[in-house]
């Protein structure tokens, strides 16, 4: 049998809703991002509020190591790694 692999990144948008029907509030989301930067060794992280609308959106800059795009595929997939794991 051959398997085929394939690409399935999630919709940012879909994936908040559906995580918010969780319990998982923007909030929560946004702490994790600030928490994500601290732990990469960030000495500055700068959120930015643009309030317009439908058109609002936040953004979090920091000067922490970043990551290879492999890295940051890996991370935006949800469910790709198992939180029990060590």
């Amino acid at each position: 049998m051959k398997s085929k692999t394939r690409s399935a990144p999630p919709r940012a948008m879909a994936m908040l809703e559906s995580l918010r029907g969780l319990g998982y509030s923007t909030g929560a989301a946004l702490a994790d991002i600030i928490d994500n930067s601290i732990s990469v060794d960030a000495s500055e992280v700068r959120v930015d509020f643009a309030w317009d609308g439908l058109n609002s959106r936040i953004t979090v800059l920091d000067d922490g190591r970043g990551m290879a795009d492999a890295e940051l595929e890996s991370e935006m997939r949800l469910g790709d790694k198992n939180p029990l794991d060590a």
